[in-house]
């Protein structure tokens, strides 16, 4: 019975949580590092680093065309 109560509860606080979550993450990409103080390109080197670093990393390496041109 408690379960039938808790379930419901936890999936509208999740979906609740959501906004909150994608609208603060833009936010905390951009001032976690503060890279902007060391030098002005280093955030965008960065970004770019990380996202090539994420995509190799991920399941993207196996559905990339990019990385499946270079690699062959």
């Amino acid at each position: 019975m408690v379960k039938l109560i808790l379930a419901p509860l936890l999936l509208i606080g999740l979906i609740w949580m959501l906004p909150f979550l994608a609208f603060a993450s833009a936010y905390a990409a951009r001032y976690a590092f503060n890279t902007a103080n060391v030098h002005a390109a280093l955030p965008a080197a960065l970004t770019v680093v990380l996202v090539w670093e994420l995509l190799c990393a991920g399941r993207g390496a196996h559905f990339s065309p990019l990385l499946k041109i270079l690699r062959s």
